[in-house]
């Protein structure tokens, strides 16, 4: 009895000590971590010249979990140049010039001793409104002293209102004679016809501060060398009315030129 004791110990000790050794087969056996750990790749200052920002770059992940990516998206290289922005310095401003492209443009050339030609060309920006571009020319012939003939033509294109209707064109003619009576007194008649005008008006351009058809007579009366008063009156296409109305004109010229 008591071998048999011994017997059974020494067999449940045997047993125990193979227990703790891992079979190939065994299903219980424990998978031991690697000990390699990923590591980000190292780069020469060649490589990383070279390597783009949208590369997908390994890192090293938990141990027992899946594979991780990261994905860098590229930077931006391009800042737009608005009005509103500081070009030196780049960054926002909070002030901007809205008449920065209006100017005002007139010459004129003397052809001879009885003709010229004069040239206008104007820009004007009405803020929350719109713009209104002109650009003409005129010829003037002046057979003698008492007669003056002219006529040209003229472009326009206005925005006015712009966000209603957008841009509108319009292209016309204008002419004018004048008489001089004596040193102090000239009669003027003179007209305009404008293309697209009452169109333009129809199509909701209600406003009379672009060119519009008109005919009329004034009276310059110069008071010295330096101020004349003119006045008459006007028949004009009202756009706010969409009618012909008659209109006064009344308004001082100013001389500072000396004339010889």
């Amino acid at each position: 009895m008591k071998k048999l004791f011994i017997s059974l110990f020494l067999l449940s000790v045997f047993l125990r000590i193979a227990a703790q050794n891992e079979q190939p087969k065994d299903s219980t056996s424990l998978k031991r971590p690697s000990t390699e750990i990923n590591r980000l790749p190292q780069m020469t200052p060649s490589s990383t010249s070279s390597a783009t920002l949208n590369r997908e770059v390994p890192i090293h992940a938990p141990i027992n979990a899946d594979s991780i990516t990261l994905n860098v998206p590229p930077l931006p290289t391009y800042i737009p140049n608005l009005p509103w922005m500081d070009v030196k310095m780049g960054k926002m401003v909070s002030h901007y010039d809205p008449f920065v492209m209006d100017y005002e443009l007139y010459d004129t050339f003397i052809l001879s001793g009885k003709t010229a030609l004069s040239t206008f060309s104007t820009y004007n920006t009405y803020p929350t409104m719109g713009t209104i571009i002109q650009a003409g020319a005129n010829y003037t012939y002046r057979p003698n002293e008492r007669w003056e003939l002219s006529g040209g033509m003229y472009t326009a294109k206005y925005t006015m209102p712009s966000r209603m209707h957008g841009s509108q064109f319009d292209i016309g003619l204008d002419a004018s004679a004048a008489y001089r009576i004596n040193d102090h007194l000239r009669i003027r008649l003179f007209g305009q016809y404008s293309a697209f005008g009452r169109e333009n008006s129809f199509n909701g351009y209600m406003n009379p501060m672009y060119p519009q058809s008109c005919f009329g007579a004034v009276m310059e009366w110069k008071i010295n060398n330096v101020l004349e008063i003119h006045g008459g009156m006007e028949r004009v296409y009202d756009a706010t009315k969409m009618k012909w109305v008659t209109a006064p004109i009344l308004y001082p010229v100013i001389n500072l030129r000396k004339k010889k």
